[in-house]
């Protein structure tokens, strides 16, 4: 049996692209000249944009939620865990930009595309849980600014992510047109943006909170 004209390596295109709008499609199954570029900006365009609008508003949502108040004995773990969750977060955003992005754009597999538009997505998700859960304990004063601190990252990664669609139309724009191949490679480098200095900043914090949890120990300790 001959393979559908839309199948990959065994996987069906078109059951792949089935949710996706007719000009994306149109994009995946006819590859029109310079289709990769417009591709991946098209499915990024509409795979983020209700994940985007969600994660941009979480702090105003978190406004009119009633928030569970820590131990100040507590806060600092819990700190300590939010941090290395958004470590985490941030290694796969790079591991993102660094391979699935390039990937998809050099290999000329429309299924890859879909898998780093999933892969944006879910990240953008992710990125949404961490500030809900962040922001949904009640922040005692003396951490508002680690907390001010530690939303930045978060806010980083995700315009990072935004920023590879205006840097892939402005490589469809200026570099596409001078290729005499559609199929050429392209050189193209991302990197996760954040503010001048922020992660040394977080670090003085936590050891700041550090140097506070230990004396509530202490004093916890005199006290017995």
């Amino acid at each position: 049996m001959n393979k559908s004209p839309n199948a990959r390596d065994g996987v069906d295109l078109k059951k792949a692209f089935a949710d996706q709008p007719e000009h994306i499609k149109n994009l995946a199954f006819n590859k029109p000249e310079f289709w990769n570029l417009t591709l991946f900006v098209e499915l990024l365009k509409h795979g983020l944009k209700k994940p985007l609008e969600d994660f941009e508003r979480v702090e105003k949502r978190q406004l009119f939620t009633s928030k569970r108040k820590m131990k100040e004995s507590a806060i600092f773990g819990f700190y300590g865990e939010k941090s290395r969750e958004l470590g985490e977060l941030r290694s796969k955003a790079a591991d993102y930009l660094n391979n699935d992005v390039t990937d998809a754009i050099s290999d000329f597999e429309p299924i890859k595309f879909i898998e780093a538009n999933n892969k944006a997505v879910s990240l953008i998700r992710e990125l949404t849980k961490w500030k809900k859960d962040l922001l949904s304990i009640e922040t005692p004063d003396f951490t508002k600014h680690l907390v001010s601190l530690l939303l930045q990252m978060p806010e980083g990664i995700a315009n990072s992510i935004k920023e590879t669609i205006q840097k892939v139309e402005d490589i469809r724009k200026l570099e596409a047109p001078k290729l005499e191949e559609p199929e050429a490679e392209y050189t193209i480098s991302f990197s996760i943006n954040l503010p001048t200095d922020l992660e040394e900043s977080i670090a003085a914090e936590f050891k700041m909170l550090q140097s506070r949890y230990d004396a509530l120990n202490d004093l916890s300790d005199d006290l017995d």
